[in-house]
C-alpha cells in the first residue's frame, strides 16, 4: 500500500498553482491571440506587418491592427458576418 509523505503532498500543491505570467508570455499571447483572429499568418509575414506599424507614427499597436484589418481575407470576413446578421435581421 503506497502513503502520502508530506513532500509529495507539497510537491502536488505547487505543481497546480498557477505562477504569474511574464512579460514575453503576456505578449505571446497577445501575439498567438492576433494570428488567431486574423487569420493564417505566418511568422514572417507578421514580422513584416509588424516593422511597418513601427515604421507609421502614433501607436505602434494600432498601426499593426490597421494593417491587419486591411487584409484581404479580413475585409472579406467582416463583410461576410455583416450580412449573415441582415439576413438574420440582427
Amino acid at each position: 500500500m503506497f502513503m502520502r509523505t508530506d513532500k509529495d503532498s507539497k510537491d502536488i500543491k505547487e505543481s497546480q498553482t498557477r505562477k504569474k505570467p511574464t512579460d514575453y508570455g503576456i505578449q505571446l499571447m497577445a501575439k498567438q491571440k492576433l494570428k488567431g483572429y486574423y487569420g493564417n499568418i505566418g511568422e514572417k509575414q507578421f514580422k513584416k506587418y509588424y516593422t511597418a506599424a513601427v515604421r507609421k507614427k502614433g501607436d505602434t499597436g494600432a498601426n499593426l491592427i490597421g494593417i491587419l484589418e486591411c487584409r484581404l481575407d479580413a475585409i472579406l470576413y467582416i463583410m461576410l458576418q455583416q450580412s449573415v446578421l441582415l439576413v438574420l435581421g440582427m
